[in-house]
């Protein structure tokens, strides 16, 4: 009777087609070389010599030379058992984990890729026992164990995880088969399996369109996180509790009046109109109306920039990009002619960044008017991006439609202070 194959073995692909053929003659004419190693009962290695074995029984052809005294006859149903010289039984006291001595011995002979190693990770997470099953054990391995053992990281382990439990198995296949890298397939399989089947029907195997359908789908699913998350961000601001300086916001814009010492005659802006000391706008209250995840938007020129993220500090944010403003004509500077200032960008919590695609670029040029003030461009792209997120303006010099203001222009219109375009530093 014919032995199972241990589940370890049947981790890994068998040899099919013209390599198996060749395989079957190669035993025909040498033998069995490397032994086929039996655990439990089951052929845990060897699997396709065993089954080149089955095949020279069914086609009854006469054996080679290399078989030693067997050459010229026939093998029979019993060379398919042990005892014979073919067959080792497995010595977990000498090898250790059977296991790892299966993966060990084919990450060897196949040369798989990382996406086929992550594979064979998912179905050891799926194999069904192992362990000494008397003391109630199981091999139910971690990811952090499968990792190790398949020598890839816990996210390809994840990733491979999720494609073996939520894709259609041509999916899986088609990481096997080097078809799709597994971190593609991990994105296909977020989509229902009907279009999953669809996007693998359509690419009939072609690279380049499976990539492009996992390109759609993330930024399919990011638009839809992006849009979920601004809802709930949206309810929690309607919904807060006021508080003295009133309704908590994800979205600030700023744009303080910042006293300055000018190196040059009587320039300070102050003389002209209410401004304010980096440790007065450090004190101001901005973190009771920024909600726990929220995003920053803030003015600030070269010379200020350090100032500027003491203030991002104060106000319990954390900065993390910066769109810039062209001016076009540069004016004075002792480093270098000032042409542009900088919109910081905070963040605190968990704030969703724009969609892929969304973005506007990082740099828009568009020449400055009287008394500096701020090309409408910026706060437009925020009303884009986060078109239902409630926004305020600090330090507003005018209403803008679907804005809140605060601070102490907002009900009282007044002209921006001109900023020296020169290197001077905030008071």
């Amino acid at each position: 009777m014919a032995l199972e194959f241990h589940q370890y073995a049947d981790l890994f692909p068998l040899v099919e087609g013209d390599a198996f053929e060749q395989l079957v003659e190669d035993v025909r004419e040498h033998g069995i070389r490397d032994p086929i190693t039996v655990h439990e009962g089951k052929v845990l290695d060897g699997r396709n010599r065993y089954r080149a074995l089955a095949e020279l029984i069914k086609t009854g052809e006469v054996l080679g030379k290399g078989w030693g005294h067997r050459a010229n006859s026939v093998l029979d149903g019993d060379d398919l058992n042990p005892p014979h010289i073919w067959f080792v039984r497995y010595n977990a006291a000498f090898e250790g984990d059977a296991l790892a001595w299966v993966i060990s011995k084919n990450l060897i002979r196949r040369h798989m890729d990382e996406s086929e190693r992550a594979m064979v990770a998912a179905d050891i997470g799926k194999l069904d026992h192992g362990g000494d099953r008397s003391k109630g054990q199981n091999c139910h391995l971690s990811t952090e164990q499968r990792a190790r053992l398949l020598n890839i990281s816990r996210r390809t382990v994840r990733s491979a995880d999720w494609v073996k439990e939520q894709g259609v198995p041509e999916l899986a296949q088609a990481v096997r088969d080097r078809k799709v890298a597994v971190s593609t397939a991990e994105t296909i399989a977020h989509a229902p399996q009907d279009e999953q089947a669809a996007i693998l029907a359509a690419a009939g195997g072609d690279e380049k369109a499976i990539l492009a359908a996992a390109k759609s789908i993330r930024a399919r699913d990011r638009r839809i996180r992006f849009d979920e998350v601004n809802e709930k961000l949206a309810e929690i601001s309607k919904a807060s509790q006021p508080l003295p300086t009133g309704q908590r916001f994800p979205i600030i814009y700023a744009d303080p009046a910042t006293r300055y010492v000018s190196g040059f005659g009587d320039r300070s802006i102050e003389n002209h109109y209410p401004t304010m000391t980096i440790e007065e706008l450090c004190v101001l209250p901005v973190s009771d109306l920024a909600m726990d995840r929220a995003v920053l938007f803030i003015w600030t020129t070269i010379p200020q920039l350090r100032n500027t993220m003491r203030i991002i500090e104060a106000w319990g944010f954390t900065y993390v990009s910066a769109w810039c403003w062209d001016k076009v004509d540069h004016g004075t500077g002792h480093w270098g002619f000032n042409q542009h200032e900088e919109l910081l960008i905070a963040t605190r919590g968990d704030f969703p960044a724009p969609v892929p695609g969304t973005q506007p670029r990082s740099l828009y040029s568009e020449k400055k008017t009287d008394h500096s003030v701020k090309p409408a461009y910026f706060a437009e792209q925020i009303e884009m991006i986060w078109p239902k997120l409630p926004k305020i303006e600090l330090f507003a010099r005018s209403p803008r439609p679907g804005w809140e203001r605060w601070g102490n222009q907002a009900d009282a219109p007044a002209p921006t202070p001109e900023i020296p375009d020169d290197d001077s530093e905030a008071a």
